[in-house]
C-alpha cells in the first residue's frame, strides 16, 4: 500500500524528465498492486483495519497528486483536477468524520467509489500513454473523462446521500 504512494515522487521524476514510458510502467505497476494486495489479503483473511483505512487513502493521494501534476502540464482540464481532488478530500474528511463520531465502525467502500479510482487509474494510465505517443488523443480520451466524471459525480452523491440519512448502512461493527 505505501509502495504506491511512495512511488508518486518517481513518477512525478520520470514524467519530468520526459520519460513518459517509463513513467507509464511504474504507473501500471502501481495500480496492479492495489489490486493485487486487496485480492491477497481478502484470499489469505490477513485484511486488518489498518489496511482498510490506508488503501484508500493511500489511493486518493497517489491519485490526487498525479492529477494535479497531469492538470499543470496541459494534459486534462483543471476542472476535471479540482472535482477528483476535492472529491477526494471531501470524502477523505467525512469519512474521518464518521469513524470519530462512531468510534467502534470502520467504513465499507461503495461500489461506485471502487468505479470511480478505477476509472481514475485507467485515464491517467491513457493520459501518460498519449504522452508518451504509444496512443492517440481520440474518442477513448473522450470517453474516459466523461467515465471519470460520472463516477465521481455519482460517488459524491452516494456518500451524501449516506453521510445524511444512513451513515449505518456505511459503517460495519467490530
Amino acid at each position: 500500500t505505501l509502495s504506491r504512494l511512495v512511488a508518486v515522487l518517481p513518477i512525478w521524476l520520470l514524467i519530468d524528465a520526459g520519460a513518459h514510458r517509463a513513467a507509464l510502467l511504474l504507473f501500471i505497476v502501481a495500480a496492479l498492486s492495489d489490486a493485487v494486495d486487496g485480492a491477497v489479503a481478502k484470499l489469505t483473511g490477513n485484511a486488518s483495519i489498518f489496511g482498510a483505512v490506508l488503501d484508500p487513502l493511500v489511493d486518493k493521494l497517489m491519485m490526487s497528486f498525479l492529477f494535479v501534476i497531469a492538470g499543470t502540464l496541459g494534459w486534462t482540464s483543471l476542472v476535471l483536477v479540482a472535482l477528483i481532488v476535492g472529491r477526494d478530500l471531501a470524502l477523505g474528511i467525512g469519512a474521518l468524520n464518521l469513524q470519530i463520531r462512531s468510534k467502534t465502525r470502520r467504513l465499507e467502500p461503495l461500489v461506485i467509489g471502487k468505479l470511480c479510482t478505477m476509472s481514475q487509474f485507467g485515464f491517467f494510465a491513457l493520459l501518460l500513454a498519449e504522452a508518451s505517443g504509444l496512443v492517440a488523443y481520440g474518442p477513448l480520451h473522450q470517453l474516459l473523462v466523461a467515465l471519470v466524471v460520472v463516477t465521481a459525480t455519482a460517488s459524491i452523491a452516494a456518500y451524501l446521500y449516506y453521510a445524511r440519512f444512513g451513515a449505518d448502512a456505511l459503517s460495519v461493527d467490530h
